[in-house]
């Protein structure tokens, strides 16, 4: 009897000899096939994260080491990757790794994991050198856009596509000499960005305008005569504010009989 019998794993011939009391003997085989019909088990590693470098690339690892198999059959079940270990990426994106378990007998299995390709490295921006504006008649200045005037590099962004934005925004009015620190922030595809600063000088740089009026004086009893500047003065201007005028010669004598040259000095609050 083959009750019990252990049959290793593919094709086995069975001989059976049948004998009689008489020692008349009658012999036929047969084939016993043991089959692995089984497929094995597989556990991927844990998805992952790869930062693409300075080229925006990156190489897939391989992830087979990490990988475990078992089967009922086979102590070395072979693993295999596709994708396969040292394919090249490029940009952001999320690859599906699967991972196949293949025993002796052909028999497989598969898991899969993600690897997703992170762009993590910032901009750089380069920001113009500083500026110096000048208030307008009207003693005002809308702030200039600066964000043309940055240079942006990026890994993986192309430079016409890295976002800059600007702080305080162009448009912004002024209406008085300081100095206003810019602030311009590059931002690529992946929302990493950088900053940097300039200055923009707002001056007044222009005179305020004075015109004169001749007048006549008379000496008194005491032979002295005194002017004030507002006497000599028909108009002021300035595009921002006049803060005070003043005169060379405001006192006269009997010496200064005749004509005498006044010469007003006009100064704004920038001067």
């Amino acid at each position: 009897t083959l009750l019990g019998e252990d049959f290793p794993l593919g094709t086995t011939n069975v001989v059976w000899t049948i004998l009689d009391d008489n020692g008349n003997s009658h012999t036929c085989t047969y084939d016993v096939v043991v089959s692995d019909d089984e497929n094995p088990e597989i556990t991927c590693a844990a998805d992952d994260e790869l930062f693409l470098d300075a080229s925006c690339m990156q190489i897939l690892p391989d992830y087979t080491s990490l990988t475990t198999a078992s089967d009922n059959c086979d102590a070395e079940v072979a693993i295999t990757q596709s994708p396969a270990a040292g394919t090249v990426y490029t940009g952001e994106q999320v690859v599906t790794v699967t991972m196949t378990a293949t025993d002796d007998s052909n028999n497989t299995a598969t898991c899969t994991l993600d690897v997703t390709f992170t762009d993590n490295t910032a901009p750089s921006i380069t920001c113009p050198s500083n500026v110096t504006v000048n208030l307008d008649e009207n003693c005002m200045i809308a702030l200039p856009d600066y964000t043309s005037s940055a240079t942006t590099t990026d890994n993986c962004t192309d430079g016409m596509n890295i976002n800059v934005t600007q702080v305080p925004a162009a448009g912004t009015m002024y209406t008085a000499e300081e100095v206003v620190t810019v602030t311009l922030t590059a931002t690529d595809g992946a929302m990493e960005s950088v900053t940097c600063t300039f200055t923009v000088s707002v001056e007044d740089s222009e005179d305020p305008v004075a015109t004169c009026n001749d007048i006549t004086i008379y000496l008194d009893e005491n032979g002295m005569a005194s002017i004030v500047a507002n006497d000599v003065t028909e108009s002021l201007t300035d595009n921002c504010t006049v803060s005070s005028s003043s005169i060379d010669i405001s006192s006269f004598d009997c010496g200064n009989v005749g004509d005498n040259t006044v010469i007003l000095t006009v100064t704004d609050i920038y001067s």
